[in-house]
């Protein structure tokens, strides 16, 4: 993909988990080595929102990350429900989120991506988020059966 004048790789809609907003897509500058990581989580108060909000009002900041050699992501998560007995609450967004980061950690070569080179931000709900990750105690399982969930949700940035 060129996006004015940076040649990118770029995949849509990834796959990172078993919920039908667990999608993600990146976009991964041409280079021979990894390159650092910026994910970007939508806004929306946990109960509305998308990631092509990134693509239609972000383009710029797309731009300006892949001309530094830096990959871009943007990523869905579980939205609220409206049940007011959802057992899960805002708990299961946060989740999604980290679980998109420790993906794309554990497919690190696949993306062309340093694992351990990542910011995130975000609007509303995002910015929250990535406040949440960047603050909360690592939840890395070593032990947990699912091999993405023993990488670190640790990020450089926020």
């Amino acid at each position: 993909m060129l996006f004015r004048s940076v040649t990118a790789r770029f995949a849509a809609d990834v796959s990172y988990g078993d919920g039908e907003r667990n999608l993600l897509d990146i976009y991964m500058p041409d280079s021979d080595s990894p390159t650092p990581l910026v994910i970007y989580v939508h806004g929306g108060a946990f109960v509305g929102g998308d990631k092509s909000v990134a693509h239609e009002d972000l383009a710029g900041d797309i731009q300006a990350f892949l001309q530094q050699g830096i990959a871009y992501a943007t990523i869905n998560y579980y939205l609220l429900s409206t049940d007011p007995l959802d057992p899960d609450g805002v708990i299961r967004s946060l989740n999604d989120s980290a679980r998109a980061l420790q993906f794309m950690r554990y497919y690190a070569a696949s993306f062309n991506i340093e694992p351990e080179n990542v910011a995130m931000y975000g609007h509303s709900a995002g910015a929250g988020t990535s406040l949440w990750l960047g603050t909360h105690d690592d939840l890395a399982d070593a032990g947990n059966e699912d091999p993405v969930l023993g990488e670190s949700t640790r990020i450089k940035a926020v």
